[in-house]
């Protein structure tokens, strides 16, 4: 039994039927909130949740935090990795964390001055003549 390959020409296109039910209005098969993000999906709890955990010892004891004398949570032993980091990707990460991105002027010329475009960078001069009626 040899099976046989649809070809689609232009006699043939657009007669194939479509599979399943059209949807109709009010249709229950109609995802109408779009799919769930991570976070209704509970990702962002579940890692909220670990980094909440406090730390054990070899001996099964909570570690207490020297600084504060609470008991220290991976996040804050993440934390204290990152600023003691000699990485200095790491170390600029924990850095705009704490205390926000360092602002990057946007500028065109490199001295500092506002970018200025005009009409005729973009079009030669063969096309603004043939827009203005003067070839």
């Amino acid at each position: 039994m040899t099976k046989k390959s649809a070809v689609i020409t232009a006699d043939n296109r657009g007669k194939r039927k479509a599979t399943g039910r059209p949807f109709v209005k009010g249709d229950s098969r109609i995802n109408r909130r779009g799919r769930p993000t991570k976070d209704q999906i509970g990702e962002r709890k579940l890692w909220q949740d670990t980094f909440a955990e406090y730390l054990f010892d070899e001996k099964g004891k909570v570690i207490i935090d020297e600084v504060t004398g609470k008991p220290l949570t991976r996040l804050q032993a993440r934390i204290r990795v990152a600023t003691s980091s000699r990485n200095a990707r790491e170390f600029a990460m924990a850095l705009e964390r704490a205390y926000g991105k360092v602002p990057q002027p946007v500028t065109g010329t490199g001295e500092g001055g506002a970018i200025v475009l005009s009409w005729k960078d973009f079009v030669s001069k063969k096309d603004a003549d043939t827009q203005s009626g003067s070839e």
